[in-house]
């Protein structure tokens, strides 16, 4: 009957509605993640820069001893 249709309608969406939020809630946690993971490469880019510059002017120092 319509009633128990009417019901099982509203159940459905609630659920629905539920998932939803739920899929939303994942979806800004990996948009979070994604985020942490960003600022980490930028963060070992940068150190891996700074221990190349470190290596070079070692490199140099090195070489004006040796001469």
């Amino acid at each position: 009957d319509v009633a128990s249709a009417s019901t099982e309608l509203a159940t459905v969406m609630t659920q629905s509605s539920v998932n939803s939020d739920q899929e939303k809630q994942e979806v800004e946690q990996v948009a979070s993640a994604i985020n942490q993971l960003e600022s980490t490469a930028a963060e070992v880019s940068t150190n891996a820069q700074e221990a190349d510059s470190a290596s070079n002017q070692a490199r140099m120092l090195t070489s004006q001893s040796l001469s």
